[in-house]
């Protein structure tokens, strides 16, 4: 009984598709779907009364991160690591290229961009 639900809207939407008619395809496809929601769902804290902060997610990476140094084959004492992010972790390279814009855009936002080419003719 699915599959002929399947079918039946895949028939509808095919015209549609055949003759690139874009909002009549949408418009079907919100009649299936629904509409499209306004961006993502945000993270709510635990008691899901706020929601999360770039704040609180760095935070959340740092939580109970603690870090030990060797030096000459002696070990220090665990500390708490109170900023960066944990190694290995998958948001250090975004972490790093929002950083790294932002401080180019503060950096070189009076200046005149463009790339200088020089070239000779003469061999």
């Amino acid at each position: 009984m699915r599959d002929t639900w399947w079918r039946s809207i895949a028939a509808k939407l095919q015209p549609f598709s055949d003759t690139k008619d874009n909002k009549k395809f949408n418009d079907a496809m919100k009649a299936v779907y629904g509409p499209q929601s306004g961006g993502s769902t945000p993270l709510l804290s635990c008691d899901k009364s706020t929601p999360l902060t770039v704040t609180d997610y760095e935070q959340m990476f740092q939580e109970g991160m603690t870090a030990r140094v060797l030096d000459d084959g002696t070990l220090s004492d665990p500390f708490p690591v109170t900023n960066g992010v944990k190694q290995d972790c998958a948001l250090a390279p975004t972490l790093f290229i929002i950083i790294f814009s932002a401080m180019l855009n503060k950096a070189f936002k009076d200046l005149d961009f463009g790339v200088d080419i020089r070239f000779r003719t003469d061999g």
